[in-house]
């Protein structure tokens, strides 16, 4: 039946219910089948935001004829129907909630009210979950100034049906008295509004169980990208943003892809459930890995193969939406001219403002030509404790995928990277900088294979690569704390050789057998290509063998027993190699997860 039919006011509510019921069904079902036959997410989200919208305009037609002959008033130009938020995108999945407005002009008042009543019962009845609001032009303006939720929702407002007249003098209003008036003021809010989700719904990509929409590099990132795109460019569509310039073709592909990717998950999540599900629980996690078809490997399960997929996905959402952002920050004249005139140009080949570290455009065929400027661009970094630029992270990204690790094989190269990882401040943010431009892993093969590598477990927060970076953050914190800990931390002479052990203590998971026989060999060579002496190396090498050993006894064994104490003493041998193995103990379970150490575990440490 068509809708026109099935809305025919001969018929009684409960037909019509229940003929709207079904006709949902099937149009569900056959949008379900698509999906199930691969259908890309984008048009499964296209299709079920064109099946609202017909249920939409023909309750809203209907409505309006049931008004008009009871009241024997005509409406003319005086409601609209509009779509908002994530409906006003047109980006509906299966069990997402919909928002509507009903724009009304203040003569028309009552007819919005009962037009909006009879719509509303009957979505509630079809089990619709439906957000909605009544306001003329000037409440949406008063509304929209004070709530950077509802202003950034009728900033995506699309006309279903009614005065179109009235919806466009909306428009224009609000385009002019709220976004084009404040810009800054609602970037500053939509940037508070970022750091509150980042605590709420996990403050990296690489958490192990994310929400695919809320946690960084969800799709919610997408949406801030285009909510800053439509404040300060007057669209939110990345393909008109790539069409201005303000997207690369690279960075358009890479977030249309990952968008796709993140709606195929969303939807099937959304069906399976019957309702809206978000979380990739573990369980989620291997359910989608077999429902895309990964297939277990001799070393990698299925379900990690997937979830390095998702990585791959976020972190490229995370990145190009954070960079956007970045860059489209409304910057004042004096900043302007700060940045024109407060600088220092740094041999061979960098410049450093009030903000970061850069190569000059100019000088980026002499820099890419040496490993030595690359390593010396990150030292630089930690030292003036400013981060390197988005554009020089981005040409170092495409600039070095196709060197290996010989591009840095000079003594010179070897120590810039001793020396990063000797001064606490900064290393772990370096790290991560160079890790995002693709150096870490080139510099350390190694690191790609844990690069996006899940640990299936319930212990572990964070993905492998992410939890080595985590330890040295933790243990380079300890510098700025007074306590036991930070005491015996402040003790130790050569702290690179301990952020080097930390760095490669689980560099052996997701390979056959122990991570940490692993872990040893894959030690042995780096120490080797990084040119450590014997004595250097076996203190690494000791670390990461044992990296487990402290923790274990402190809190699987009996410390009352002396025995136990006496034999874990002789092992270590040296009061200097019970202090390094007691930080990266301490480092170690602190990178696991927030919550990680507890007083009690502290205590047996």
């Amino acid at each position: 039946m068509t809708l026109r039919e099935i809305l025919d006011p001969s018929l009684n509510r409960t037909t019509q219910i229940a003929q709207m019921k079904e006709f949902l069904r099937e149009r569900r079902r056959a949008l379900y089948d698509l999906h199930q036959k691969g259908a890309s997410g984008r048009h499964v989200v296209r299709e079920l935001t064109e099946l609202t919208d017909e249920v939409l305009t023909a309750l809203y037609r209907s409505a309006v004829i049931h008004f008009e002959a009871s009241t024997a008033e005509y409406i003319q130009e005086g409601v609209s129907l509009v779509a908002v938020g994530g409906y006003g995108r047109r980006e509906l999945n299966p069990f997402s909630d919909m928002d509507i407005l009903f724009l009304y002009h203040p003569s028309r008042k009552k007819a919005a009210e009962e037009i909006s009543k009879e719509m509303l019962y009957f979505l509630w009845d079809l089990d619709f979950t439906v957000g909605y609001s009544l306001r003329t032009i000037d409440d949406a303006l008063r509304i929209g100034y004070g709530d950077l939720t509802a202003r950034t929702a009728m900033m995506e407002s699309r006309l279903l049906a009614g005065s179109e007249y009235l919806f466009q003098e909306f428009q224009r209003v609000y385009y002019h008295k709220i976004i084009e008036k404040d810009r800054s003021r609602y970037v500053s809010d939509l940037l508070s509004q970022i750091e509150k989700e980042r605590r709420k719904f996990g403050s990296t990509v690489y958490i192990l169980e994310p929400n695919i929409k809320r946690s960084e590099g969800g799709l919610r990132d997408i949406h801030y990208l285009q909510w800053v795109a439509f404040t300060c460019y007057g669209t939110y569509s990345l393909v008109e943003l790539q069409k201005q310039g303000r997207l690369s073709s690279y960075d358009y592909n890479a977030l249309a892809e990952a968008q796709n990717f993140l709606w195929i998950l969303r939807n099937e999540m959304h069906f399976h459930a019957g309702k809206s599900s978000d979380v990739l629980t573990f369980q989620e996690q291997k359910r989608l890995a077999d429902f895309l078809r990964f297939e277990n490997q001799p070393h990698l399960l299925a379900v990690e193969q997937f979830m390095q997929q998702y990585y791959r996905h976020s972190t490229a959402i995370s990145q190009i939406s954070a960079r956007f952002i970045r860059r489209a920050l409304p910057a004042s004249f004096f900043r302007k001219l700060a940045d024109r005139v407060m600088f220092r140009n740094i041999p061979p080949c960098f410049r450093e403002n009030r903000r970061e570290v850069i190569v000059p455009e100019k000088k980026r065929g002499e820099f890419l030509a040496s490993g030595e400027n690359i390593l010396a661009l990150f030292q630089l970094s930690q030292k003036v404790k400013k981060p390197v630029s988005d554009d020089t992270l981005e040409m170092l990204r495409r600039g070095t995928e196709f060197r290996d690790a010989s591009f840095f094989q000079s003594p010179r190269c070897k120590k810039l990277f001793m020396e990063i990882l000797s001064e606490p401040g900064r290393i772990a943010s370096t790290l991560r900088q160079m890790h995002q431009a693709g150096i870490l892993g080139t510099f350390i093969p190694e690191f790609h294979h844990v690069n996006r590598l899940m640990q299936y477990n319930v212990y572990h927060k964070y993905t492998v690569d992410e939890h080595l970076i985590r330890t040295i953050e933790e243990a380079e914190s300890l510098a700025g704390e007074t306590g036991v800990i930070a005491q015996v931390y402040k003790m130790i002479q050569r702290k690179d050789l301990l952020h080097l052990a930390l760095l490669l203590h689980d560099i052996g998971k997701g390979r056959p057998g122990d991570h940490t026989d692993w872990g040893v060999e894959i030690g042995k060579k780096v120490n080797a290509w990084l040119g450590l002496s014997s004595e250097e190396s076996d203190t690494v090498l000791f670390l990461i063998r044992n990296h487990l050993m402290m923790s274990n006894i402190a809190l699987r064994r009996d410390l009352g027993d002396e025995k136990i104490l006496i034999e874990f003493a002789r092992h270590l041998g040296q009061a200097e190699t019970l202090k390094l193995l007691f930080l990266l103990t301490y480092a170690d379970i602190k990178g696991v997860g927030p919550d990680a150490l507890t007083d009690w575990k502290r205590g047996l440490l």
